[in-house]
C-alpha cells in the first residue's frame, strides 16, 4: 500500500498544518517585533546609564529597533498585515492547489528560518554588552 486512498484521489491537507504552517512563522514575525520594538529601547537605556561600548552587532540591532519604532505604526501594522495575509495565501495555494507535502516544507522553511536566525540574533547582540559586563568584572 502507498498510504493513498484507494479511488486514486490524493488526501486532502489537514487544516490543522495549514494554520500550522501559517502561525509559525507569524508568531516568530511577533516575537521579533516584540524583541524590537518592546525590549530593545530598555536595554539601550541600560547601556546608555552604564555608557557601554557595545559592540557592532548590539548597535545593528539598536539600529534596527529605532528605525522600527520611528516608523507610523499603522504603517508598520499595515505591512505586517499584508506580509502574513501574502505568506498565509501562498501556504493555502501550495498545500491545497499542489498538494505537495514536500514544497510546504519548504516554504514554511524559506518563511520562518530567515525570522528564527534574526530572532536568535538579536538576542545574542543584546546579551553580548551584559556578558562583557560581568567579564569585566569578574576581574
Amino acid at each position: 500500500m502507498s498510504g493513498r486512498p484507494e479511488d486514486g484521489k490524493a488526501k486532502r491537507p489537514s487544516v490543522v498544518g495549514t494554520v500550522f504552517q501559517t502561525v509559525l512563522p507569524a508568531a516568530l514575525a511577533v516575537a521579533l517585533f516584540v524583541i524590537l520594538v518592546g525590549v530593545t529601547p530598555g536595554q539601550k537605556r541600560r547601556f546608555d546609564d552604564y555608557q557601554m561600548k557595545l559592540p557592532s552587532s548590539t548597535m545593528h540591532v539598536i539600529n534596527a529597533s529605532m528605525w522600527l519604532a520611528d516608523c507610523p505604526p499603522f504603517v508598520v501594522a499595515a505591512a505586517g498585515f499584508a506580509l502574513v495575509a501574502a505568506a498565509a495565501g501562498i501556504t493555502v495555494g501550495i498545500r491545497y492547489g499542489l498538494r505537495r507535502p514536500g514544497w510546504a516544507a519548504v516554504w514554511v522553511l524559506v518563511q520562518s528560518l530567515p525570522l528564527l536566525l534574526a530572532l536568535a540574533y538579536s538576542v545574542y547582540a543584546l546579551s553580548l554588552p551584559w556578558q562583557q559586563l560581568r567579564e569585566g568584572l569578574r576581574k
